[in-house]
C-alpha cells in the first residue's frame, strides 16, 4: 500500500491530500447518482 494508508477492518484509511476534496466530490456524485462501482467516502478521521 502507499505512504500512510492502512486496513482498519472493512475499511482503508488514507491521508488527506490537495486533492481530496475534488476526489470525495466526485465520489460522492457517483453513489447519488447511483454509481455502485466506485468506493465510498466514509468520512474524514480528526487526526
Amino acid at each position: 500500500m502507499s505512504d500512510g494508508v492502512v486496513r482498519v477492518g472493512e475499511t482503508v484509511r488514507r491521508p488527506l491530500r490537495a486533492h481530496s476534496p475534488a476526489v470525495h466530490g466526485l465520489l460522492r456524485h457517483l453513489e447519488a447518482v447511483g454509481f455502485d462501482g466506485a468506493p465510498r467516502v466514509l468520512g474524514v478521521d480528526g487526526r
